[in-house]
């Protein structure tokens, strides 16, 4: 995680906010790979299936973060029409998890242990998520954090939503 966030410029959060940032990151993501390898899972919440899906998504936001370093990406994105009814319903945060939800539900991989809804992976997608929204709104208010982690929540269970509802129409359990 480390050598994931040293190549941005968080010029707004110290070194010791990046360091508790990435330090809290490293444990969720080592907790959720714990759970997704070890098939961690009880009669009614498939916690592994949550765990890969919550995976795949972070996978995803970061190879967005990847692919479009620079702001000539986001504004494209941006003037999109599917971008500018999604923002216009929830707010950035939401557009953008909604898009990761839905292409994590529908590319992960299936498995046993109960039927998947989606609170369970879109909480695990927040908690991913959580440390990246912190140090983006580091120097802004609580509320606009709040918004933030709002946007996010309400995005990534929506999305997760339409694509398990993809899934299970196009039976790919």
């Amino acid at each position: 995680m480390v050598v994931l966030v040293s190549g941005h410029a968080y010029d707004q959060a110290s070194p010791r906010h990046l360091a508790v940032c990435t330090a809290i990151w490293s444990g969720l993501l080592v907790v959720e790979l714990a759970i997704a390898i070890l098939s961690v899972r009880t009669p009614s919440l498939p916690f592994a299936r949550a765990a890969r899906l919550a995976l795949v998504a972070l996978g995803l936001a970061g190879l967005g973060c990847a692919l479009c370093p620079g702001s000539h990406c986001l504004d494209w994105w941006s003037a999109t029409a599917l971008s500018e009814a999604l923002t216009a319903t929830g707010g950035f945060g939401f557009a953008t998890s909604a898009i990761f939800g839905t292409g994590a539900a529908l590319l992960a991989l299936g498995g046993t242990g109960g039927s998947l809804t989606p609170r369970l992976p879109a909480i695990m997608i927040v908690l991913l998520l959580a440390p990246g929204l912190v140090l983006q709104s580091f120097g802004t208010s609580w509320i606009a954090l709040a918004g933030w982690v709002l946007g996010t929540a309400l995005g990534t269970y929506v999305g997760v939503a339409i694509g398990l509802a993809t899934r299970l129409r196009l039976g790919a359990t």
